[in-house]
């Protein structure tokens, strides 16, 4: 039995780039059906991976941000951001 699922165009697109590069670099030719496919056989075989994933995957950049902060002990007051965001100060009228 088959069904037929709805993607948005962007999904699609990035289906058919990796079709296109199974099929250009790997020589490995598919259907975009016979991709899907494959993509849930993976999925299944690695559920704990992608449960991570998708747990991680709408906070991965702001974490890796928060991750790259780090406190050199110096106090800062929005004034001293504001010098050198908009280039106040440091000789520059």
């Amino acid at each position: 039995m088959k069904t037929t699922v709805k993607i948005d165009e962007y999904s699609k697109q990035k289906l058919e780039k990796l079709r296109s590069k199974l099929l250009l670099e790997r020589d490995i030719k598919l259907s975009l059906e016979e991709l899907q496919t494959l993509m849930i056989d993976f999925v299944s075989i690695n559920e704990e991976s992608f449960v991570e994933f998708i747990k991680g995957g709408k906070n991965r950049n702001y974490d890796t941000f928060l991750s790259l902060i780090s406190n050199w002990g110096i106090d800062t007051s929005k004034e001293d951001i504001d010098e050198v965001v908009y280039n106040e100060g440091y000789g520059n009228p």
